[in-house]
């Protein structure tokens, strides 16, 4: 005989299987769980779920974090309360409780993809690489591993990597959105511009501000290249604008050179 939590279960089952009404599904949970706050490990997993597709992570968190303490060695409670850490910007927890479910399951690219790019947020950029690398090693076929790949040489000053690793990324726009084509562009006409190949990183620059351009970063850069050229009209009015749009680096140059403008 089922009992009333499990009904309240199956109930907010149906409403998901049958509807978009995330509210709906969430109150039945609830319902499911007061009525046996101790004893209801799944119902508390799905009603994470549901918050965080609602993207309420704080609350989801706090799902997860019981549906561990009950079933420490489900990696997927693991995996979702990191990615709910993640989308909190709580890099340093995300790590910990990705380790937690690779330790469970070493052999999904996608733990150790999603973990290196929590720890390209927390500025852990050789530690990123390596998780990159076995998630490479696993057949993973993301392209964004290049691009994070790449964003993370780059951060290292190894450039020759990082251009290498953005160009893959840049061969296959079609299969990412327009910001990662936009920032791929920005990181390797950087890593160009660090090894003094200016033409090439104001060519990339310039790709970047075909895609956005009100993008004071590219437009900054781009500045500098023309500047570097003695292109000073082009290279005022990028300047100028990138000023306008409040990029730091703009406001800074401008106002340690001023009296040349």
């Amino acid at each position: 005989m089922k009992t009333k939590a499990q009904e309240w279960e199956e109930f907010g089952d149906m409403i998901l299987k049958n509807s978009d009404d995330l509210a709906q599904a969430e109150n039945s949970y609830t319902e499911g769980i007061k009525l046996n706050p101790t004893n209801v490990g799944d119902l508390y997993f799905k009603r994470g779920m549901v918050r965080y597709k609602m993207k309420s992570y704080m609350h989801a968190t706090l799902d997860f974090n019981f549906f561990t303490q009950i079933n420490p060695k489900l990696e997927k409670g693991w995996s979702y309360y990191a990615l709910c850490m993640f989308h909190l910007k709580n890099y340093d927890n995300a790590i910990k409780y990705y380790n937690n479910a690779i330790n469970i399951n070493n052999t999904e690219h996608g733990l150790f993809y999603i973990r290196g790019v929590s720890k390209v947020m927390a500025h852990k950029y050789r530690e990123a690489l390596e998780d990159f690398d076995k998630a490479f090693n696993l057949g993973a076929s993301n392209i964004l591993l290049y691009y994070w790949t790449g964003k993370c040489f780059k951060e290292i000053k190894e450039f020759d990597k990082a251009i290498f690793n953005l160009s893959i990324c840049l061969n296959n726009q079609n299969k990412i959105s327009k910001n990662f084509n936009v920032d791929s562009f920005i990181n390797r006409g950087l890593s160009y511009f660090n090894l003094e190949k200016y033409e090439e990183a104001l060519l990339d620059f310039t790709y970047a501000l075909s895609l956005d351009e009100y993008n004071g970063n590219a437009l900054y850069n781009r500045a500098i290249c023309h500047l570097i050229f003695g292109n000073q009209i082009e290279g005022k009015n990028d300047l100028f604008r990138a000023k306008e749009l409040g990029n730091k680096d703009a406001v800074k140059f401008y106002e340690k050179n001023k009296n040349v403008f």
